[in-house]
């Protein structure tokens, strides 16, 4: 019989008490032979197992699981204590056992507190995570903010920051690199998520990013957005929100980066000319001494005085030049000849002109 059982392979272990653990085809086999009048001391021989292990099966009745030992539990009676500070922590299982030692005299191992507290950090990590949906009609709301991570390149690895921003009605995702969180690459991030979903949200919410924030009130949740933040959100017509994603809502229209834009004021100086980069754009010259705000954007250099664009020329992208409409010198007597030919004003038309002899009659003589 035990012969028959080993060849079959049958699985044995020991239980917390030092007796065999049979397996439940040799516990079977085991009551079979009692069955037929063997005794205890029989069927242990036969087995190969104590004669107490055959007494446990048959007062059994069969096979049973293995039974485990009672153990004393060290920090038994404190579950609701330590589920509090352990919460009060956020996890921090050192805390917890110097709170043991302080306040209750227990001291234990680090291990002990770890091994006790197991169960409840799955429902702090799963707390940490759970979030409420917050829905937002189409064009409301557009969520972003910055992750970071490392990654191999050319062997070496390399701190790359991605600007991740959400549509709050669609989830669709955009995701931009970047080597660095400074504000450039929010804006261009930002502009990079317009373009891609073709238009700009009402609202966009953002965490408490120092290049975007001058001031944040943790205990209030005050926040003060910096200038520039607010300049940039006027230019492309969205409110900024603190943190608590979108879908596009306007035609961008080909408008250019707003770091691509810069609005200047100038005096028009008496060669009928503005400065701009070391350059010189010409304005009408009844604009002499007059300011004139100026906007230079894709490419072009556009003045305004008042409400009226007064003059619009191509941005030029040497120094010292000179860029003119000989229209803006119209009407203008005893005005000096621009540098070349061709800024020249437009000449008089050949009809106005007078044969010198007209001009003798007029004074009475030859010259």
């Amino acid at each position: 019989m035990q012969e028959m059982l080993q060849e079959q392979g049958s699985p044995r272990g020991n239980d917390p008490w030092g007796e065999t653990m049979l397996a439940p085809d040799e516990v079977a086999a085991m009551v079979r032979l009692h069955d037929l009048g063997w005794g205890t001391k029989r069927i242990a021989a036969e087995l190969g197992c104590s004669r107490n292990t055959v007494k446990r099966y048959l007062a059994a009745g069969g096979w049973v699981a293995m039974r485990q030992p009672g153990r004393r539990r060290r920090l038994g009676g404190l579950d609701d204590w330590l589920t509090e500070r352990f919460k009060q922590h956020r996890g921090n299982c050192d805390v917890v056992r110097q709170d043991l030692a302080r306040e209750r005299g227990i001291t234990v191992s680090l291990r002990t507190v770890e091994r006790t507290l197991a169960p409840l950090r799955q429902g702090l990590r799963a707390e940490a995570r759970a979030c409420l949906r917050f829905e937002t009609p189409p064009g409301k709301q557009l969520q972003i903010d910055f992750g970071a991570t490392t990654v191999p390149i050319g062997g070496a690895a390399v701190r790359v920051h991605l600007f991740v921003a959400t549509l709050g009605y669609s989830r669709r995702p955009f995701v931009q690199a970047f080597r660095h969180e400074r504000q450039s690459a929010w804006f261009d991030g930002m502009e990079g998520a317009f373009r891609r979903f073709g238009g700009v949200p009402q609202e966009v919410l953002l965490d408490n990013a120092r290049a975007l924030v001058d001031h944040h009130d943790a205990a209030t949740r005050e926040v003060r957005f910096n200038e520039r933040l607010h300049a940039f959100a006027d230019y492309w017509g969205f409110r900024p929100r603190a943190c608590a994603p979108y879908r596009a809502r306007t035609a961008l229209d080909g408008r250019p980066s707003f770091r691509q834009v810069r609005e200047l004021v100038r005096r028009v100086q008496a060669d009928c000319t503005i400065a701009v980069d070391g350059n010189s754009y010409s304005v009408p010259w009844r604009l002499i001494g007059e300011s004139v705000r100026v906007v230079v954007a894709d490419g072009r250099v556009r003045i305004h005085h008042g409400d009226a664009e007064v003059a619009v020329h191509p941005e030029t992208t040497g120094r010292r030049q000179r860029v003119i409409d000989p229209a803006h010198f119209h009407g203008v007597a005893g005005l000096a000849r621009p540098a070349s030919a061709a800024e020249a004003p437009t000449p008089a038309s050949a009809e106005l002109l007078r044969p010198l002899a007209e001009y003798e009659r007029v004074v009475g003589g030859g010259w």
